[in-house]
């Protein structure tokens, strides 16, 4: 098989894309492991994370980090890692238990509930990878390497 050139840049992008972040290049995902940080995280952040941040924080449920997950709210932990029949999470995404989660919003995919019981049956880690995990903080300012860009002189005269 040939590769061009420019398949090549991609291929190598891609593979460079997982590997910043600690991913593997998908062989777990071939092997049917589910990610906390590459499946489940990312439904999180668009589903529940409207309700269930520190702004908010709708039954006292913080899902915009791992630790506040595995915390749980109100109702007690949302997880037991290796026993998915135990875990809150899933009796409300499934909805076992009222109301029905996402509330508001049309149920989750069968193949997202999956994702959740499976992860949980196997352990319920965190990967996150530590680049992903620093937070900006009043006492742990950024640090810029690059002065900031700005626009052309005339932008300013609009």
């Amino acid at each position: 098989m040939k590769i061009s050139g420019c398949s090549l840049l991609v291929l190598l992008g891609l593979g460079g894309a997982g590997a910043a972040f600690g991913q593997d290049s998908g062989a777990n995902k071939a092997n049917g492991a589910v990610s906390y940080f590459r499946d489940i995280r990312p439904i999180i952040q668009r589903q529940c994370q409207g309700c269930h941040q520190p702004a908010v924080k709708q039954g006292g449920l913080d899902l915009t980090r791992y630790e506040g997950f595995k915390a749980g709210g109100n109702g007690g932990s949302a997880f037991e890692p290796g026993a998915p029949e135990k875990s809150l999470v899933l009796s409300y995404i499934k909805g076992e238990r009222t109301p029905r989660m996402p509330f508001g919003l049309p149920p989750l995919a069968p193949e997202q509930i999956d994702l959740f019981s499976r992860w949980i049956s196997a352990d319920g880690s965190d990967d996150t990878p530590a680049e992903a995990r620093e937070t900006v903080a009043t006492d742990k300012p950024p640090v810029y390497h690059l002065p900031p860009v700005r626009g052309p002189a005339n932008w300013s005269a609009r």
